[in-house]
């Protein structure tokens, strides 16, 4: 741009040379000057050659003038540039050398100063001295101008988050937020000093300000929002505390289901289920939860019978929830109704198989004496949830399990594509049938009662055969064996028998012991 200033200049003045020349040819002017005892005769056009010369000259000499200056700039800039690249590279001692030289010779010292400051900041060992040689930086760079203490401060405060002094970083943060509220490094960086301290509250105060500057979007707030939540509830160090950080929260935030959840558990873990137990109700009136479920199963104070109303209620809003199942046969498990229990428990698997379900019935059906069952159950449980998930195996039958967390639900939704479950009551299959014995119609597969069943004869009369599995995606091969009932094997048979996720197989409910769903 420079240039073609100077071209369009050069030629204006030819074309007015051009124009002007007829009538300098016709009468070239006279000049006259007397300087004292000199006089200077001439005409306009030496005069003019004159000036130009002059102005020349001076040009020269001032050029010539200006070489160390300009040396020292030019210096001061690929000084500046190196420091740069070696702070970029990591290589913090000679990033600090190169960018305090080149910011004590350059006119613009300040971005030099601040950037050799944090280049000292990258030392390993922080020793006084660093801190003195980065004070004696920042000091340097004070121009006076607002923008550069402005910068200043942000940089003291990123120098302080950096040696993990974060409450001394808050009002310098603070302040710069007060010249310009909606700056995204320092609200940035003001939301990291909150989270390292645990100031929760404050934190959730600066996340609509971080949602309108673009600094989260709205999935990391909402994020953010539930995790200060989690934390300050979890923090909380008994049922008052538990109580006024509870209260301190917006209404949309105490009905979040994960907030609940959490005030919940540190409700029961304060032996406070009076806390939790309303909330809960409220909760679970709006939508059914499985971990909501769970936590109301431990934590009603009401009479039993009025909570299994209750979840009666739930039932008829939701009638195909598993947790709402589930919760009605953890119920019934405390009411000592072990085939209602057995019912609601095998209905919640049917439709959508979890682990702490299948460890609870598999504990429910090995108190009555059902071991192949109970085995399968655990069996399924460990393929779903893990150890962690059968840890209720050893529990009495009227305890309830904790709710599987979302990082163990999540791994077990990650394992379902890979994952084969075993039927409950597993299909016994016959060989081929001796010579003189009667052989099974074509296409069905013989079956046999478990051994427990044929071994108990005074209560064949009660008892009915299990119900055999339609022949799709539980069957069981047979092979064939000389003249004797090949019972399912646990540990060899599991690629046989395919279970689903979603749903339990047909011949999932049990044989019923004694009188049809007698109550204990």
């Amino acid at each position: 741009m420079r240039h073609l200033i100077s071209i369009i200049v050069v030629i204006g003045a030819l074309l007015c040379a051009v124009a002007l020349a007829p009538m300098f040819r016709q009468d070239a002017g006279y000049v006259l000057i007397e300087l004292g005892q000199w006089t200077i005769e001439s005409n306009v056009l030496v005069l003019l050659g004159l000036l130009l010369l002059l102005l020349l000259a001076l040009k020269l000499l001032f050029w010539f003038l200006s070489l160390p200056r300009r040396a020292a700039d030019n210096l001061a800039r690929r000084r500046l540039e190196n420091g740069l690249l070696a702070l970029a590279e990591g290589d913090w001692q000679q990033a600090e050398k190169a960018l305090s030289r080149a910011a004590g010779h350059s006119a613009a010292p300040v971005a030099g100063y601040l950037a050799a400051a944090r280049a000292a900041d990258g030392h390993d060992a922080d020793t006084q001295a660093v801190t003195e040689r980065q004070q004696q930086y920042l000091q340097a760079a004070d121009d006076g101008h607002a923008r550069t203490r402005f910068l200043i401060q942000l940089s003291k405060a990123r120098l302080l988050i950096n040696k993990g002094q974060h409450e001394q970083a808050i009002p310098l943060l603070q302040h710069c937020l007060k010249q310009r509220r909606r700056h995204r490094q320092a609200l940035r960086m003001l939301a990291q000093c909150h989270r390292e301290l645990g100031q929760w509250a404050a934190l959730r105060a600066l996340l609509p300000t971080m949602r309108k500057t673009g600094v989260l979007d709205r999935s990391g707030s909402d994020d953010l929002e539930q995790l200060s939540i989690h934390n300050e509830l979890a923090a909380a160090t008994d049922a008052e505390q538990l109580q006024q950080s509870w209260d301190a929260l917006l209404r949309a935030q105490r009905q979040q289901p994960e907030s609940i959840a959490v005030y919940a558990e540190q409700a029961l873990r304060f032996d406070f289920p009076r806390l939790a137990e309303a909330v809960l109700i409220q909760a679970l009136d709006r939508a059914p939860d499985p971990v909501l479920a769970g936590l109301y199963a431990r934590a009603h104070l009401e009479p039993l019978d009025k909570a299994l109303q209750r979840a009666q209620q739930w039932q008829r809003k939701h009638p195909d929830d598993a947790a709402i199942q589930r919760l009605l046969g953890q119920l019934y498990l405390q009411d000592k109704k072990w085939g209602k229990a057995r019912d609601h428990l095998q209905e919640s698997l049917r439709l959508q198989a979890d682990a702490d379900t299948y460890a609870m019935l598999g504990n429910l059906l090995q108190q009555q004496g059902d071991g192949d069952a109970a085995a399968n159950c655990f069996f399924n449980a460990l393929q779903l949830g893990g150890t962690a998930a059968v840890s209720a195996a050893g529990a009495s039958a009227g305890s309830s399990p904790r709710p599987l967390t979302a990082q163990a639900a999540g791994q077990a939704a990650r394992q379902a594509t890979r994952l084969a479950l075993r039927p409950l009551y597993p299909q016994r299959t016959l060989s081929a049938p001796a010579a003189g014995q009667p052989s099974t119609s074509a296409g069905q597969t013989g079956t046999a009662a478990p051994a427990s069943d044929r071994a108990d004869v005074s209560g064949a009369k009660n008892r009915q055969a299990p119900m055999a599995p339609p022949a799709a995606d539980h069957a069981v091969r047979s092979e064939p064996e000389s003249e004797s009932v090949k019972a399912y094997n646990v540990d060899s048979d599991a690629e046989d028998v395919l279970g689903d996720l979603a749903s339990v197989p047909a011949d999932f409910q049990p044989a019923v012991r004694g009188a049809k769903s007698k109550e204990s």
